[in-house]
C-alpha cells in the first residue's frame, strides 16, 4: 500500500485531469470560432475590394471621356482649381 494513492488522491488527480481537458476544449473550439470570424471577415473585404476596383475603373473612365471632351480653358481652369487644393 505504500505507493498507491489515496482515493482522495485519486479524485484530486482526476479533476485536475478533467478541468486541464475542458480547458483544451474550449481552447480549441475559440480557435475555431476565431478563424471563422477571421474568414468571414477576409471574404467581405475580399468582396468590397473587388467593388471598389470595379467603380475606381468606371469613375477613371468616365474622367477620360470628360477630359476627352471639355474645353482647353475648362482644363485650365480645373488644373489651376486642383493646384490651389494641394
Amino acid at each position: 500500500m505504500d505507493g498507491d494513492p489515496t482515493p482522495i488522491a485519486k479524485s484530486c488527480i482526476w479533476y485536475w485531469t478533467l478541468k486541464i481537458m475542458i480547458g483544451l476544449w474550449l481552447q480549441e473550439l475559440l480557435k475555431t470560432h476565431l478563424m471563422f470570424a477571421v474568414r468571414e471577415e477576409i471574404e467581405q473585404l475580399k468582396e468590397q475590394i473587388s467593388d471598389l476596383t470595379d467603380r475606381n475603373a468606371q469613375l477613371e473612365y468616365e474622367n477620360k471621356l470628360l477630359k476627352a471632351r471639355a474645353s482647353r480653358e475648362t482644363l485650365a481652369l480645373l488644373n489651376s482649381a486642383l493646384s490651389v487644393d494641394d
